[in-house]
């Protein structure tokens, strides 16, 4: 009988187990994560001021009930809407107590579901369907080895990626190289404290406006020098406005795939782009985006807009991740186009936008004097204990001093690859890419060393090389039940492994 292994146990993890309960595909699920189940690392904070960017409406792990969630958090009591941005612990709760609840529905069904509390080390291919599962270290399985017949990868990204000036630091106690949980954050940096916090995305912002709140004096500082747009709410699309055939052709690669740009391209997408919200958007598109020169400038009148109801771009933010899926799900081969990377910075702004309740934290902490947000790259920094500010960096020309370090400048993206001895392993900074697992549009893996078609599959942060932002709830519990509705197609196992 099929024996399921889902690697990984946070959002994207929960999903597939759900959605495998839900379409029967086995007698035995092990949930394998060295973490509990549930909150993984996304939603594992306890810090009521970190809060999701998407909205509640997108928050679903049931793809056939897109208010799950919702209803959730009004039997918990909690007062929201489906267009609230709610603290990311309460997430992480949701996501437990669905485990919980659909480990009760499996064993009903005569399921057995295992929690195996390890960290994945490699899997070996014995044959087809025949999957041996090897963990750095697990007392709960017999020689630290498990078979199974069937395998999805749920991890999320890899470690903190830090500059290159910043790594002799790395272990250093008054540099913080990754600002989650929150809380050991807070605990290791002493009262009313010079921060420096490197970066001004999610992580950062999430960052920033906790210690300015607790009475640091922040200082964010990333190349840009920019915060993502803002938003008043992340929700399903009313219509679909983006056709998959006409983001592909003005994504297209040059002649003989070339990788050059011209700054007319840029330009090419911005048309492309206004036409479709000019279509679809009621209100004059130009008027929905801020074109201040300046950090605090633009994000007060992104500020505004969004508070007066004008930013209707985001209603169309869903419906553009969708098609734009769609377009890199089309072909066996990986799609060769790409946006222009100016034009590609532009959208992530905007897809990956800030709560509004957020950005109003943050300009009330740059227009207090408590928060300072600057462009610019780190030349050098050095440590010593006898300065009245330990910390000196240095940028733009000058020295500046703190009492700590927060590194926010993301994760690395973490890829499936073959080694050397025939075993699928986790790269966790990405550098193997020339033995990397190619993912099928099925997000089925794909090896030249496999015998035949597998059932090893990728769902959440692995599905990177396929999928824009993969861990993005709305996209990986349909991506979920996709995988496994492909899975059920598969003869089943006559026996276990």
């Amino acid at each position: 009988m099929n024996r399921l292994a889902i690697v990984g146990a946070g959002a994207a993890g929960v999903a597939t187990f759900i959605a495998a309960v839900r379409a029967g595909v086995a007698r035995t699920i092990y949930m394998i994560d060295p973490h509990p189940v549930g909150p993984g690392t996304a939603f594992s904070n306890t810090d009521r001021d970190i809060l999701c960017n998407t909205s509640v409406d997108t928050m679903s792990v049931l793809h056939d009930v897109p208010l799950d969630f919702l209803e959730h958090l009004s039997c918990e009591g909690y007062a929201s809407t489906a267009e609230s941005f709610v603290p990311r612990f309460l997430v992480g709760r949701y996501l437990a107590n669905r485990f919980v609840q659909y480990s009760a529905m499996a064993r009903e069904q005569g399921v057995v579901v295992k929690y195996v509390s390890s960290t994945f080390k490699a899997l070996k291919i014995h044959g087809h369907r025949r999957y041996e599962l090897e963990f750095v270290d697990s007392p709960q399985v017999p020689s630290s080895s498990l078979m199974v017949t069937d395998v999805v990868f749920c991890t999320g990204f890899g470690p903190p990626r830090l500059p290159l000036v910043a790594q002799p630091f790395f272990n250093h106690s008054s540099f913080i190289k990754n600002p989650y949980p929150e809380a050991s954050m807070l605990a290791m940096i002493p009262e009313k404290s010079r921060v420096l916090v490197m970066g001004s995305k999610l992580s950062a912002i999430d960052s920033a406006i906790v210690l300015c709140r607790d009475g640091h004096q922040v200082t964010m500082l990333s190349p840009s020098g920019e915060f993502p747009a803002v938003r008043a709410r992340f929700m399903r699309s009313p219509k679909a406005a983006f056709v998959g055939e006409d983001i592909a052709s003005v994504m297209a690669p040059g002649e003989e795939g070339c990788k050059t740009y011209s700054p007319s391209l840029h330009y090419r997408y911005v048309k492309y782009f206004s036409k479709v919200l000019r279509q679809n958007i009621g209100k004059d598109w130009s008027q929905q985006f801020s074109y201040s020169s300046t950090v605090l400038g633009r994000l007060k009148e992104e500020v505004e807009i969004a508070e007066s109801g004008d930013s209707q771009w985001q209603e169309y933010v869903v419906d553009f991740m969708h098609a734009i899926n769609g377009v890199h799900n089309k072909e066996d081969v990986y799609f060769d186009g790409s946006f222009h990377p100016r034009f590609e910075r532009l959208l992530y702004r905007y897809i990956t936008a800030l709560a509004l309740p957020n950005a109003r934290k943050l300009l009330k902490y740059i227009e207090d004097g408590v928060l300072c947000v600057q462009g610019g790259e780190i030349s050098a920094m050095d440590y010593s204990d006898r300065r009245p500010n330990a910390w000196n960096v240095s940028w733009g020309g000058e020295v500046h001093g703190f009492d700590t370090i927060v590194a926010a400048t993301g994760y690395y993206q973490s890829r499936y690859v073959m080694s050397d001895d025939g075993r699928v392993e986790l790269d966790v900074t990405g550098e193997r890419g020339r033995h990397a697992i190619t993912i099928l549009p099925s997000m089925a893996g794909a090896h030249e060393s496999f015998g035949g078609k597998e059932s090893i599959w990728f769902v959440g942060a692995p599905a990177r090389p396929r999928v824009w932002v993969p861990n993005a709830l709305v996209v990986v519990t349909p991506l979920a039940n996709q995988v496994i509705e492909s899975m059920r197609q598969l003869p089943r196992v006559g026996a276990a492994a």
